[in-house]
């Protein structure tokens, strides 16, 4: 049956040590999954979306970001910027699942992760994707699932522009500081 959702080998678990869906493994991915009663249609949507992360590789980012951390312990904003990339991770993965739902399966998607989240205490364990998460996160998520926005091209080529402009302004920087370049003298 998983085979309908992705093209890759994925060994699936039930343990009584979790109470949401999650996936650990970057070449061997296996997909946890509580022993509580999980319906079809909450089936669906749990396979949807671990699925759509290991097919973004999205596991391979989480641990990159542990590795950041690892390497840059004594900086907080490594912290915050981890929390936010985690944050914008699960966003992103629900956008894309909900991107072609009628509101109807919006709602049910929505629901099963209610249901994972009220089935016991959910704690982010490092380096998996998981599908809930605390009610600040959730309510940006199902915000965000509720009221998809597009992006306009505007916005795109601005954004792009902008991203060009940061990094030749760092690389700009980083020649001042390393005397590779001279400024003008007045």
């Amino acid at each position: 049956q998983i085979n309908s959702y992705i093209n890759k080998k994925i060994e699936i678990r039930k343990s009584d040590k979790i109470t949401s869906p999650l996936t650990v493994g970057v070449l061997k991915p296996v997909l946890l999954l509580p022993k509580a009663e999980i319906t079809h249609e909450q089936l669906h949507y749990i396979l949807v979306h671990e699925c759509t992360h290991l097919k973004r590789n999205d596991i391979l980012y989480k641990w990159l970001i542990a590795i950041v951390k690892c390497v840059h312990w004594f900086n907080p904003f490594v912290y915050a910027i981890a929390e936010r990339i985690n944050i914008d991770c699960e966003i992103s993965c629900d956008i894309s699942v909900t991107n072609n739902m009628s509101m109807a399966e919006k709602k049910g998607y929505m629901e099963t992760i209610l249901a994972l989240l009220s089935s016991g205490k959910i704690k982010q364990i490092a380096m998996t994707t998981g599908m809930t998460g605390n009610k600040r996160k959730l309510k940006q998520r199902f915000k965000n699932i509720s009221n998809k926005k597009t992006v306009s091209k505007r916005m795109i080529i601005i954004s792009v522009i902008v991203a060009i402009a940061i990094i030749l302004g760092a690389f700009l920087v980083s020649g001042i500081i390393n005397n590779r370049f001279v400024l003008p003298e007045k």
